[in-house]
């Protein structure tokens, strides 16, 4: 049996429980072909057989927003405003040093 003979894809759905019924009849239609396919799928199934399957994109979604949100890098409120405190104050100390600075010539 070549491995070009072996429907990969199809297998990888089949124990990622993916499968649809007609893929399932096609993949048994396979192995009633020859009997060493059913030896290489029960040697599969050893492999894989108790990987759990992927998570959909719906989980994998929630779980990146959750993760976004852990580690949220944007500052708190209160810093942003100590900060433009900060900045306001010293864009005021130097127009008031420009000020004095001119009017002392």
């Amino acid at each position: 049996m070549s491995d070009k003979d072996v429907p990969w894809l199809l297998l990888e759905r089949f124990y990622a429980g993916a499968c649809t019924p007609e893929e399932k009849a096609e993949l048994e239609s396979w192995l009633a072909d020859d009997p060493r396919r059913r030896l290489l799928v029960e040697q599969l199934r050893s492999v894989f057989g108790d990987t759990p399957p992927m998570p959909d994109q719906a989980d994998i979604e929630r779980a990146w927003t959750k993760f976004a949100t852990a580690i949220d890098p944007r500052p708190s409120r209160s810093f942003t405003f100590v900060a433009l405190l900060a900045t306001a104050l010293i864009a005021l100390l130097i127009v008031a040093w420009f000020i004095a600075r001119h009017a002392t010539r």
